[in-house]
């Protein structure tokens, strides 16, 4: 028998190199493990979250496209994290504050604030801003100056958390700037959704007085499309030296507590006719008895006011002509019993 050539031989090994080794590859890729998923955004239901981008809204995970949100766009997740295999990719669903809701690449999100971002809400200075019960942002500022040279307030208002404000009306009061602080109009939101502001009316020009600085609101129910007429808070000054001022305002049960400091009447009415503060609560527009919480013959300055839950009104402000800090709390909203 003749043998075979050595030339074959190695052909026959060389082809049963190559099969065995495409069965082997084969057999590998069969047996591989799948692609591991991803490990979950710290995204959970409840939490804020911001598009980093223009971001494109989903009705299911990489689903139909319902539509787009804008850079910064502010919503809270109401489901997810949840993978889909179609993209790989981590998909939330969030309730946005305005425009389509849906569900969004958790690739295009952060959770908590996002990153600052400046509007200007109007031209002035001496803004002050309070949050209401419904999330819209109220702000008053002095806008221009009339031709006593005093202050005119304007007001406007935000109903989608920051992103634009209403274009500013100019609000009727005649307002002064004060020292100390604060130097403008102060702004309360009451629990109903009516918006308070206080202010250090301009000699001569609230309706009971007759020519010192007094303490006066208005006040609107329909998110300052109109106003009040001036409410008239501190009492007319008599036998006063200058008047009352710096007016500090917060909401408080069924409306407003207002502070402030006053030479006038209920003060102590000693030859120096040193300031006192004082304290009221207004409800619906009409203000109570007011309250002399120091009357003390050293003058007080600067008060600051806080409300907490329950109703109790905290109090602070700089006394002994300038040489202590005092604090008091005065119960029930400041409501005296006629």
């Amino acid at each position: 028998m003749s043998s075979i050539p050595a030339r074959a031989v190695a052909r026959v090994y060389h082809a049963v190199a190559v099969t065995f080794a495409l069965a082997l590859a084969i057999l590998t890729l069969s047996f591989s493990t799948p692609a591991a998923t991803p490990p979950a955004p710290p995204l959970r239901v409840g939490m804020a979250a911001v598009t980093t981008a223009k971001t494109n809204v989903r009705s299911t995970p990489d689903g139909t496209l319902v539509g787009t949100q804008p850079r910064y766009a502010v919503g809270s997740i109401t489901v997810g994290p949840t993978f889909s295999s179609a993209d790989s990719a981590w998909w939330v669903k969030v309730t946005f504050n305005s425009g389509p809701s849906g569900w969004v690449g958790a690739d295009m999100l952060i959770n908590g604030i996002p990153t600052p971002k400046s509007v200007i809400a109007g031209n002035g200075q001496n803004q002050a801003m309070v949050l209401d019960e419904f999330g819209n942002i109220e702000i008053a500022f002095a806008s221009s100056f009339d031709s006593s040279h005093n202050p005119i307030y304007s007001f406007t208002e935000s109903t989608n958390q920051g992103l634009t404000f209403s274009t500013p009306t100019v609000l009727p009061i005649r307002a002064t700037f004060q020292i100390p602080a604060p130097s403008g109009p102060q702004v309360a939101a009451e629990r109903n959704g009516a918006i308070d502001i206080v202010y250090l009316c301009a000699p001569g020009s609230c309706p009971a007085d007759p020519g010192n600085f007094s303490v006066a609101m208005i006040r609107s129910t329909d998110h300052g499309a109109t106003w009040s007429a001036p409410i008239q808070i501190s009492l007319p000054p008599l036998g006063s030296d200058s008047g009352a001022s710096s007016p500090v305002i917060a909401a408080c049960g069924g409306g407003v507590t207002i502070a402030w400091v006053d030479d006038g009447v209920g003060a102590n009415m000693s030859s120096s006719l040193e300031l006192d503060v004082f304290v009221t609560q207004v409800v619906n527009g009409v203000p109570g008895a007011p309250v002399n919480v120091t009357n003390t013959p050293g003058g007080e300055i600067a008060p600051q006011i806080a409300v907490n839950p329950q109703g109790t009104v905290y109090l602070s402000w700089v006394g002994d002509n300038g040489t202590s800090v005092n604090f008091a709390s005065v119960p029930s909203c400041a409501a005296v019993q006629q």
